[in-house]
């Protein structure tokens, strides 16, 4: 077989007929078809090992598209008719399917193609011109020497362009138009091929544009240099004078050093009698030293005792807010059981008062009873009504005497407890006179220090 193309890349194939045996002109072979009747005969039809065959539905980018077929199965198309219905009246839709596409330029992309030498077919009529300006923005129009496109006198679908369009397309991206197959001249099929001349130039022109570019980019470098060398320049001019001026430092040092050389010979002299002076210095500085370390000692001593004492004498008055926080309270409840039991005084002096009275009562009632007692029968129930009275009187007479007496114990109590709380702030006021007389003493051995 005589191969003309090393690769053959057929979008749209349907049957892959026309142009026809461009099939057995090519190394290899991928037909790319989107409909599912057309894919399957295009598998059963080619059986050999160099033809690859794929469903998929090819547009400008990757998408989900509305896929119209129609009863002319080989114009179903993404776009919808236009100028199409027009030339073949008798066109009606079928069927519509919603799809995924797939971009062009990863379509070619994943067929890793290599050289020029490779040959492109694009028979999808309401697309045909943006696939090819999608190849050619992405560099991939260069794979190919030869490109078949099936175009239309007339846009047959919304937004779809003419024969005119491509073939004015093409020229500008140094493809010639090699041939008009005008077998339906409604529906030419345009053959280009890749000027070689184009290429050159192309490539000519890529090569003045990285020289350009290489020429801008040395520019900028020299000029960046001779920036750099003015700077280094100014830079030079001002370490001549940093240099011009640390001379004469340097003779003004030298001038100094001769004059420090004459004093340091006369300091010389005095040093021996300084250090002699510096020895003993040293001596008594090492005495007062060991002195200060003892003091500072007795100090530290002194300040630890002080502390311990300040701590204990804060725990005594700490106690004796306590203590007297309880005697006062104390006082409180005594004042309150002495109010008692002045009120259980007067209480117990009304009840003697009312004794005295129902025991004067009861011996007038005696004395009535004897002279009574021969007197009738209802004499004799008052008699032992007022003995009853009398008897209750007596009983409340007794528990009021024994409270007295409880009272007077409680009170007997509360003095013995007063007095030893008495006794006890007495004796924490001894403490702390002592505690405040060990402090003055310990401040006026610390002062005299």
């Amino acid at each position: 077989m005589n191969s003309q193309f090393s690769h053959l890349v057929w979008l749209g194939a349907g049957t892959a007929s026309e142009p026809a045996n461009l099939l057995n002109i090519a190394e290899h072979v991928t037909l790319i078809e989107a409909r599912e009747a057309a894919y399957q005969y295009l598998k059963k039809k080619n059986t050999q090992t160099n033809v690859d065959i794929k469903q998929q539905l090819v547009c400008v980018t990757s998408n989900s598209a509305l896929f119209t077929e129609y009863n002319l199965a080989e114009y179903s198309a993404v776009n919808p008719a236009t100028g199409l219905k027009t030339l073949f009246p008798g066109l009606r839709k079928v069927g519509a399917e919603q799809l995924t596409s797939v971009a062009i330029t990863d379509t070619i992309a994943e067929l890793s193609l290599s050289g020029s030498d490779n040959a492109l077919v694009i028979d999808i009529p309401d697309t045909n011109l943006a696939l090819l300006q999608a190849i050619q923005q992405s560099r991939q129009i260069s794979l190919f020497k030869n490109i078949y496109i099936h175009t239309a006198l007339e846009p047959l679908y919304k937004g779809s362009s003419i024969s005119t369009d491509v073939i004015a397309f093409m020229k500008s991206c140094g493809y010639d138009l090699l041939q008009k197959n005008d077998q339906d001249p409604e529906l030419p099929w345009l053959t280009f091929f890749a000027n070689p001349l184009w290429v050159t130039l192309q490539k000519t022109r890529d090569s003045l544009a990285a020289e350009q570019q290489a020429k801008a980019e040395l520019g900028e470098e020299l000029a960046k240099s001779n920036l750099v060398m003015n700077t280094l320049q100014q830079t030079n001019a001002s370490l001549k004078q940093e240099l011009e001026k640390a001379k004469q430092d340097l003779t003004a040092l030298q001038h100094a050093k001769q004059a420090i050389s004459k004093e340091l010979e006369n300091t010389k002299q005095d040093s021996a009698d300084q250090l002699q002076s510096k020895e003993t210095l040293n001596k008594e500085l090492e005495k007062t030293k060991q002195d200060l370390t003892a003091q500072q000692e007795a100090k530290e001593a002194l300040n630890k005792e002080l502390e311990k004492t300040k701590k204990d004498l804060n725990a005594q008055q700490e106690t004796k807010e306590v203590l007297n926080k309880e005697l006062e309270k104390t006082k409180k409840d005594l004042t309150a059981q002495q109010e008692t039991k002045e009120a259980l005084n007067k209480e117990l002096e009304k009840t003697k008062q009312a004794l005295t009275t129902q025991l004067e009562a009861k011996e007038a009632l005696n004395k009535k009873l004897e002279e009574n007692q021969k007197s009738d029968h209802e004499h004799t129930k008052q008699l032992i009504k007022a003995q009853a009275d009398l008897e209750q009187v007596s009983k409340h007479a007794t528990n009021r005497a024994d409270k007295i007496v409880q009272l007077e114990k409680a009170n007997r109590r509360l003095q013995e407890t007063s007095e030893q709380l008495e006794k006890r702030q007495q004796v924490l006021q001894q403490e702390l006179l002592k505690a405040q007389a060990q402090i003055d003493i310990i401040k006026e051995l610390l002062l005299h220090r």
